[in-house]
């Protein structure tokens, strides 16, 4: 029998449990490393991303993804707990921040009050990004048709009777 994994991204708002506080109806996982602390999913959940068995598994073993526990009373929590029908997917979005380098204030100091220390700051800066702008362009190449159409159009794009 084939079935789908679910996978939680419901885990916004979960408060953390110790170990010995763990409710038995409710579903837990963990990212802590000394298995001491859990969140809990919440009760109604609406996610409905599915992957397979195997690809749940290749996520928990790259560390996207962490297994969901089920404790149940008196018995120790570890991996005969796991529920292998539902895994979390740890969000990790590390963005590249976008900070101004120059900003109105050292424009002001520079321009305004004439500081020669924030204008040579404010002109590497702009240096340093035509720099890389440029890097990004690509280079210029002669017209290998010396002034023919470059694009042509093939059959299907003309008008019916050759007119315009």
């Amino acid at each position: 029998m084939n079935r789908d994994v679910k996978v939680h991204t419901c885990h916004k708002n979960t408060e953390i449990r110790d170990i010995k506080y763990l409710d038995s109806n409710r579903w837990y996982y963990t990212d802590d490393p000394k298995f001491k602390s859990f969140k809990a999913l919440p009760v109604k959940c609406e996610c409905k991303k599915r992957v397979t068995l195997s690809r749940a598994a290749t996520l928990v073993a790259q560390g996207a993804a962490v297994k969901v526990y089920k404790p149940k009373d008196f018995r120790p929590l570890g991996d005969n707990r796991v529920d292998r029908f539902q895994v979390v997917m740890i969000v990790n979005r590390a963005q590249t921040p976008r900070v101004d380098l120059v900003t109105a204030p050292d424009i002001v100091r520079a321009y305004a009050d004439g500081r020669d220390d924030y204008i040579r700051y404010i002109e590497e800066i702009h240096e340093m990004i035509m720099t890389e702008r440029a890097k990004l362009m690509a280079p210029f190449r002669d017209d290998p048709t010396e002034g023919r159409l470059l694009f042509c159009f093939g059959p299907d794009q003309r008008t019916v009777g050759g007119r315009g």
